[in-house]
């Protein structure tokens, strides 16, 4: 990934305080946030460390991420999307994880008849 990052000095670089701000406004006052990830642990401690620790963290964002990859192992390990040529580009990964998403949210309501959120 962080090959792929701008320049430090680079107008597109933002600081800590910028990022929170900006995950503020795009959560809003939701408060249905779910945050779904492949083998997120260490990317869910990184988003709380931008408020300092767990308590810091505004109400209306989870104190916890969806595993995704569980999901994908309990509904049987359907085969997914292939890995897109620029991978570990942040916008390129996003795209792929909800294109993994939809599949094993397809698979789960195939068999349970529930919807995955």
């Amino acid at each position: 990934m962080l090959p792929h990052l701008p320049n430090p000095s680079s107008p597109l670089w933002k600081n800590r305080s910028t990022i929170r701000h900006d995950l503020e406004e795009f959560f809003g006052d939701d408060d249905h946030v779910r945050l779904w990830a492949w083998v997120g642990a260490y990317d869910h401690i990184c988003l709380v460390q931008l408020w300092g620790i767990m308590q810091d963290l505004p109400r209306n964002i989870p104190r916890f991420t969806r595993e995704m990859k569980h999901a994908w192992v309990f509904v049987g390990r359907p085969a997914l999307p292939p890995v897109p040529e620029n991978a570990h580009d942040a916008l390129a990964d996003a795209r792929h994880n909800v294109a993994k998403f939809k599949v094993c949210a397809r698979v789960f309501k195939e068999k349970t008849g529930m919807e995955l959120k």
